[in-house]
């Protein structure tokens, strides 16, 4: 079972849903925040973290559906309700990815404490994406594998000039969604920081690689850079 979380208008849900259905039999449900949200984050986020927490537990209860198979999606804002979420289970979800966490009131000005953002612990394996990170999104790694594509900072290739904020923030997610269906399309190397990797001090053999996105290891630890493509499809594909 899927459940995704973000901003309303931002992102393809539809398509979305369509490419995790048709992924594997599975449930997907959609969970969608007004832009107002933002101004009264703190509050309502520990609110929805606790409502959905709540759903979950009555599907388990109505169901038997094993926590080990749930995998919250959750962009931005709803990154850390997805946090929240696994802070109010009585048992650990299977998995969490954050798509590009946001950074203002979490991170900037000041590091929120664990049990107020997504962290580590808030599922058996949880993986972030950062693609506007240190502006929108969440610098620090935060997750037991974090991917940085393109350093992880805005300007996202392909973005324009005048929107690469809010542009770069959003291709978490549509690098998320093409990974379903292009499972092989975003290989990363572990490595120390951007200049290393941008210098090829990293090896990229297959102990110092994995895959970003829905098809990643939940062995999978550390923190990984790649390249994309400026469009669709954004993955590069296999390393050579």
């Amino acid at each position: 079972m899927q459940i995704t979380m973000k901003d309303e208008n931002e992102i393809d849900f539809a398509k979305l849903r369509e490419f995790l259905i048709r992924l594997a039999f599975m449930c997907v449900y959609l969970l969608f925040f007004c832009k107002n949200v933002m101004r009264n984050q703190l509050i309502r986020v520990l609110q929805v973290g606790e409502y959905v927490a709540a759903f979950i537990e009555f599907l388990g209860s109505e169901t038997q559906v094993d926590y080990d198979n749930v995998h919250i999606l959750g962009h931005s804002l709803g990154a850390h309700v997805a946090g929240y979420v696994g802070n109010y289970m009585p048992k650990k979800l299977g998995r969490i990815t954050g798509l590009d966490p946001a950074g203002p009131a979490f991170e900037m000005p000041y590091l929120k404490d664990t049990e107020e953002r997504l962290d580590a612990a808030d599922a058996n394996f949880v993986d972030i994406i950062h693609t506007c990170a240190g502006s929108l999104g969440f610098l620090r790694p935060i997750g037991h594998a974090d991917f940085y594509p393109n350093g992880g900072t805005f300007r996202q290739p392909g973005c324009p000039v005048f929107s690469s904020q809010a542009c770069s923030h959003g291709r978490s997610h549509q690098f998320f969604a093409e990974s379903i269906v292009h499972p092989d399309g975003f290989v990363a190397v572990q490595c120390s920081n951007w200049m290393d990797f941008q210098l090829g001090k990293c090896d990229n053999n297959n102990s110092n690689t994995a895959v970003m996105g829905e098809s990643i290891s939940s062995d999978t630890q550390g923190i990984f850079y790649l390249l994309t493509n400026a469009q669709p499809p954004f993955g590069k594909g296999k390393m050579k």
